[in-house]
């Protein structure tokens, strides 16, 4: 059980951190 719990986590920390960058990227072009 913890193991999957770990995995889940990773997953859900690589999304956030996906669409924090997206959130970045987009923030910069429009300045």
């Amino acid at each position: 059980m913890d193991e999957v719990s770990e995995f889940d986590w990773l997953i859900v920390t690589s999304r956030l951190k996906a669409k924090a960058l997206q959130y970045n990227s987009l923030s910069i072009s429009y300045q």
